[in-house]
């Protein structure tokens, strides 16, 4: 979780200004998944939008109202990407924001790891699928590829709950071969 200080007539926000301070290992944010506007002693749910529809309906405003922000889309990828909120803040608002991060660069042992186990179990893997990729051994390559995907849905099993087990964004469909085309034994 992340938090975002909005400020009176500012309507875009880059992610770098996204405060996730006390998540250790956490360097910065990547994505923003979802966001509430504190309200009083609550929270109200701010509807997100994709870009190019943010940009029709609320950019596409000589005069922007001013309010509680009520949506939000993020413009761009990864960590320059920006937030643009609607309608314009009126006052000092405060988002909490469910963030894709990325990790501190790890500088020795002491370094906070902010990759929770069991996916530091994929690690290795894949630290050794990219030195023999650069080695050009590419069939070891592969080799630690299959372990690397093994451990990878080994950890999403172990993390996703017994109830609602879809609920997460990284889970597969299970329909997903049905919706395919694809014959069962087949």
């Amino acid at each position: 979780m992340g938090t975002l200080a909005l400020t009176a007539g500012t309507q875009v926000y880059p992610l770098s200004s996204v405060s996730v301070s006390g998540t250790a290992g956490v360097a910065g944010v990547l994505n923003v998944r979802g966001a509430n506007v504190s309200v009083a002693s609550g929270q109200a749910w701010l509807h997100p939008r994709p870009f190019p529809y943010f940009q029709t309906y609320y950019l596409n405003n000589p005069v922007p109202q001013q309010g509680m922000t009520k949506q939000y889309s993020q413009f761009g990828q990864g960590a320059g990407g920006s937030l643009y909120v609607n309608p314009v803040p009126d006052q000092a608002y405060t988002l909490n924001l469910d963030c894709v991060c990325y990790p501190i660069a790890l500088v020795d042992d002491t370094t906070a790891e902010a990759i929770p186990y069991p996916w530091t179990d994929c690690v290795p893997y894949y630290a050794a699928f990219l030195a023999l990729m650069s080695a050009q051994r590419t069939g070891d390559a592969d080799h630690m590829w299959q372990q690397f995907q093994t451990f990878m849905q080994r950890a999403r099993q172990m993390a996703n709950p017994s109830v609602n087990p879809m609920q997460a964004a990284q889970s597969g469909n299970p329909t997903r071969s049905g919706q395919l085309g694809a014959q069962a034994g087949g």
